[in-house]
């Protein structure tokens, strides 16, 4: 994988870039802004994920182009590049990426598109936790689904994308800072959502390990995933008999499926166990349009209304600024 840090890689022969660590703030060369500068148009920008593609959306506006690589419903996990991937990277002036191993098929298709640009991992700063479902071994990808986690996010890509557009600082500074708030209101949202949940109801069970950022920040306990950390993992006869096992001591009322990974091993110890389907969480990518969960706000919206009332609490809908967030579920 690239560095966890960016890394500025010049695009021209003749505007080369040292290699390094450069963090959080992107370091681009004053030749590389000429270049842009001389096509007459914004700086093109390409991101992985479709959580990153909207954060770069709405911070960008008009000072960039913003193109997603993954499309709505993709799994980074499992993602096989296609040759117009590699050619959206050649075309591009930066990439933004999440990292800790979640686009694992990056270094491949950066190598394979040639060229050089500025390749910025959003999650750079953060912490990570490691999936005690998988040995332990691997970091986490996951960090978005920790609103606090989010808002680094946010922060990171406004400051690459400053370094593409600078003339467009205080604009950038400003979507950045309103995103944030609604953030910041989400946040505390859900916290006041999840603590209607009974304490003895207060566990997950979803379909792979992508939901302990969640639980941990708003005071769950992933009770067990049939597959770790990749959706690419198989499940152990093992692993689903303990899960069985752990949701028949605990009583929880339902367990969730995804929407990128098959729901038959859910279904499975569901049926086993005798708890109920509480429902479809997004977790690897955000909805398709009208699904409630197409924008990342709307999708922890989706997913808290979801988990809080398949449990026994009480969640309603989110407001703030004047638009009104009701999920697809819950």
């Amino acid at each position: 994988m690239p560095s966890r840090h960016s890394r500025s890689l010049s695009r021209s022969r003749t505007c080369s870039l040292l290699w390094g660590v450069v963090p959080l703030i992107l370091t681009v060369s004053a030749c590389q802004m000429e270049e842009i500068s001389a096509r007459g148009d914004v700086p093109r920008v390409l991101a992985t994920t479709t959580m990153i593609t909207e954060a770069a959306t709405r911070i960008g506006g008009e000072c960039v182009e913003v193109r997603g690589l993954l499309p709505v419903g993709g799994d980074p996990h499992v993602y096989e590049p296609v040759p117009r991937d590699a050619r959206a990277i050649t075309e591009s002036d930066l990439v933004l990426y999440n990292g800790f191993g979640l686009e694992g098929w990056l270094d491949r298709l950066v190598r394979n598109a040639g060229g050089e640009r500025p390749i910025v991992e959003v999650s750079d700063g953060l912490t990570p936790i490691y999936g005690q479902y998988a040995g332990g071994q691997d970091p986490d990808p996951h960090l978005w689904m920790s609103v606090q986690h989010f808002i680094r996010y946010v922060e990171n890509t406004r400051d690459a994308l400053a370094g593409m557009a600078p003339d467009c600082r205080s604009v950038l500074d400003a979507n950045a800072a309103a995103y944030r708030d609604e953030l910041q209101a989400l946040e505390a949202w859900v916290h006041e959502s999840v603590a209607t949940i009974p304490e003895r109801n207060r566990y997950l069970v979803t379909s792979h390990d992508a939901f302990q950022y969640y639980a941990e920040a708003f005071g769950l306990e992933v009770l067990g995933t049939p597959i770790g950390l990749s959706t690419d993992e198989e499940a152990s006869a093992q692993t689903v008999a303990r899960i069985v096992d752990d949701v028949r001591r605990t009583g929880i009322p339902a367990l969730f499926v995804e929407t990128t990974v098959n729901p038959n091993l859910i279904r499975r110890i569901a049926a086993e166990s005798g708890a109920s389907i509480g429902g479809t969480l997004y977790s690897d990518s955000l909805g398709p349009p009208g699904s409630g969960a197409e924008s990342y706000v709307g999708m922890i919206v989706h997913n808290t209304r979801t988990i809080v009332n398949a449990l026994g609490g009480t969640a309603g809908s989110f407001e703030h600024g004047g638009v009104t967030y009701t999920g697809g579920e819950g």
